[in-house]
């Protein structure tokens, strides 16, 4: 099999440090410092969250009962977004690494200074990812209800809510 290995792409390529044990990565965000967000997959192995960057690579914590994690992006404070799985990998090559329900418990998180925090669940949800923060903390993502639909939804200051579909529309597409 292939293994896909991060890189930077600064006016040239640029390899990436990675965590031992790396199969494929997915570099899925970067701040303007240079620093990746990225899901590290090996061998049949769980997915884990790391920050890369030329200085080192650096696996983000779980939370205790999940044992697998992805990054998904990292703002200019160095905080990142991404998702804890109870195990097992999400599609991190896809556009919908968002497990369906009865797949696993899968939780929307947000590491400051590493120290993973899960985020709230909006009413309704089953499982949930983070997938942009901006700056100011504004953290965008998305979950899955309990009828398997997928909604789109933005915490800001940590409280959820859930973006209104447009008319005709049974779930967000991305």
């Amino acid at each position: 099999a292939l293994a896909i290995s991060p890189v930077l792409f600064n006016g040239g390529a640029t390899q990436l440090p990675n965590l031992a044990g790396a199969g494929n990565t997915y570099v899925r965000g970067i701040n303007n410092a240079g620093v990746a967000a990225a899901v590290v997959q090996s061998t049949g192995g769980n997915d884990r969250a790391a920050l890369l960057s030329n200085s080192g690579a650096v696996q983000l914590a779980s939370i205790s009962g999940f044992n697998a994690a992805g990054a998904f992006d990292v703002n200019n404070n160095g905080i990142a977004v991404g998702y804890v799985l109870s195990n097992g990998r999400t599609n991190a090559d896809g556009s919908l690494p968002l497990v369906g329900n009865g797949a696993g418990s899968q939780r929307a998180v947000i590491w400051t200074d590493g120290v993973a925090t899960q985020l709230a669940s909006p009413a309704g949800a089953v499982n949930s990812v983070a997938y942009a923060i901006a700056d100011d903390g504004t953290v965008t993502g998305m979950y899955r209800s309990t009828n398997n639909q997928v909604h789109g939804v933005v915490w800001k200051n940590g409280v959820p809510t859930t973006l209104a579909l447009p008319s005709g529309q049974s779930r967000v597409f991305i």
